[in-house]
């Protein structure tokens, strides 16, 4: 997965350049997961519609980072193609303190899996944190809880020991 900025996507040959990329590494299209934030949106939607779909045919994978945290317009879960839904880690840092947090990761994860995406929570530090994103149907977690920020080659030595399915 590779964070895109919103100046990054809004450039006039961002579908070239990634194009371009994927055939110089030689790297399946299927494997790239560009993550996308609500305000990479706004402004000219037609334009970043037309961009994701070029990408979604490219075969790249396309996810909504930092759901809740912006304008989170339901109308942009309809009108663009997104793959997966990522919770903010506000709210995961709140859902065993707060009972609203607890409530909108529930309505993300039903909602993102009613559109039939996959949903990541993000900022997952603790036990209870994972088992409660567990048992809600989160599809995938990602936080300190199971590494901190590393060298490359520590990552490779690492590697070997994660599951092969959802590894990050």
């Amino acid at each position: 997965a590779v964070n895109v900025s919103p100046l990054q996507f809004r450039q006039l040959d961002f579908v070239n350049v990634v194009e371009r990329i994927l055939t110089e590494t030689g790297l399946d299209p299927t494997r790239l997961e560009l993550e996308i934030t609500e305000s990479t949106l706004l402004g000219n939607v037609e334009s970043a519609e037309a961009g994701m779909r070029q990408l979604k045919a490219l075969g790249v994978h396309l996810a909504l980072d930092d759901f809740g945290t912006g304008y989170s317009s339901l109308l942009y879960l309809r009108r663009f193609p997104f793959d997966r839904l990522k919770i903010d880690r506000s709210f995961v840092l709140s859902i065993e303190k707060a009972a609203d947090a607890a409530a909108i990761v529930h309505a993300i994860v039903s909602l993102g899996r009613g559109l039939g995406m996959k949903v990541t929570a993000e900022g997952v530090e603790t036990a209870e944190q994972h088992l409660f994103l567990r048992a809600a149907g989160v599809h995938c977690i990602q936080g300190f809880r199971f590494g901190r920020p590393s060298e490359p080659a520590e990552i490779t030595a690492r590697e070997k020991f994660l599951p092969v399915a959802d590894a990050y």
